[in-house]
């Protein structure tokens, strides 16, 4: 702990923006109603997101968004059959249970049921869920967040914390926690800059 730059109390990392809920299906038949890219909302969003940040409970009404990458793509399917990924951000408050998982996507499927018309159900012949535990485990991400800390005036842009540690020589950082800020391309320009920092520090 006392070889951290930003301990546990750090603030920022108190309140992280969200995490996901992810199915990916593999479904026989297509889907006719799904385009590339198809959002599906039941109600109004922003009883989602309350849910998400105030309640910080599975969304009852979900907001949706599904990638179906074989409409462009047949590649990416066999023939006719359709593969999807389905994407609902959820809080990193909420409990990760198999039962909650379950429950959660039985919501989302009969979501996409109602919003298409179809039965997905009974045509699955693929389907994996990915969520906050999975987050932790494959990338040890604080409370299982999928896009670090919540940004605010004072930790963005050169504020964002420094992809050099202050009290260990010659630990470098890379990622969304550090400069310049979240999402995979600005991660990527992570460790750019972490790269360039270990190179200017062993004159290289």
């Amino acid at each position: 702990m006392d070889h951290q730059t930003y301990n546990k109390d750090y603030e920022e990392y108190q309140h992280n923006t969200s995490s996901a809920f992810i199915l990916y299906f593999g479904v026989k038949g297509h889907i006719k109603k799904l385009k590339h890219h198809t959002f599906i909302a039941i109600g109004d969003w922003k009883d989602h997101f309350h849910d998400m940040f105030t309640k910080s409970q599975w969304p009852k009404n979900p907001f949706i968004y599904i990638s179906a990458p074989s409409k462009t793509d047949s590649s990416v399917a066999p023939k006719a059959c359709e593969a999807i990924r389905v994407y609902v951000p959820i809080s990193t408050g909420i409990k990760d249970t198999p039962k909650a998982r379950t429950a959660f996507k039985n919501t989302v499927i009969k979501s996409i049921e109602n919003a298409t018309g179809e039965k997905i159900r009974s045509r699955l012949v693929v389907e994996r869920t990915f969520a906050l535990k999975d987050y932790q485990r494959l990338y040890n991400a604080r409370r299982g967040g999928d896009l670090g800390f919540r940004p605010k005036p004072f930790n963005t842009g050169f504020l964002h914390p420094n992809n050099k540690s202050k009290k260990v020589c010659n630990l470098f950082y890379a990622g969304q926690d550090a400069l310049p800020a979240i999402g995979t391309p600005l991660a990527i320009i992570s460790a750019e800059l972490a790269v360039k920092r270990v190179l200017a520090a062993n004159n290289v």
